[in-house]
């Protein structure tokens, strides 16, 4: 009797098989490694752009505070100074001209009631610049927080790109092992 010996119907893979295999998963590493460097760089730019509008976004706050407590001084000042004028009534030229003893005095009290005038139309058009700036400043504070947010998810978004890219070569790796 001839036993004849059976051979597997598949051939086990030769080293160049396998030289070739770890070639091809090499070159995909290397691609990966590409694709990681180039998340990480758009990872590092939207990191940097966010550092650059939490600034800006500080600065805004800073100028929104400042034109608000400004704001809030010439409010006060005016509202004191329209209840000065509701408890002590108009005062009309009559009034002070019959207050005063000679020429000096009237024209003294004259200018200074000019004076007070236009300090209090002064501190109006104060009030009104101040509202804008404050306008414009929360307008920014704003433009910023939202662009901020944007560079955030964006950072989140390429650091998950990265891991995925990252465990898919570690994966790799482990499949030439």
């Amino acid at each position: 009797l001839i036993f004849a010996y059976a051979a597997p119907a598949f051939a086990a893979p030769s080293k160049a098989d396998k030289m070739a295999q770890a070639r091809a998963v090499k070159a995909q590493i290397g691609e990966l490694d590409v694709k990681v460097e180039v998340a990480a760089e758009r990872y590092n730019e939207a990191s940097e752009k966010h550092a650059k509008l939490v600034a800006q976004r500080d600065e805004a706050k800073k100028r929104f505070d400042k034109a608000q407590e400004r704001i809030t001084y010439l409010q006060d000042h005016l509202r004191g100074r329209a209840k000065e004028m509701y408890l002590t009534g108009p005062t009309a030229f009559v009034e002070v001209l019959l207050s005063t003893k000679d020429y000096d005095q009237f024209a003294t009290m004259w200018d200074v009631l000019r004076e007070v005038n236009n300090q209090d139309a002064e501190a109006v058009g104060e009030l009104k610049v101040a509202r804008s700036e404050a306008k414009a400043a929360h307008q920014d504070l704003t433009a910023k927080e939202e662009a901020a947010a944007e560079q955030k998810a964006i950072m989140a978004s390429e650091r998950k790109s990265i891991e995925g890219k990252l465990a898919e070569r570690q994966a790799k790796l482990r499949g030439i092992e």
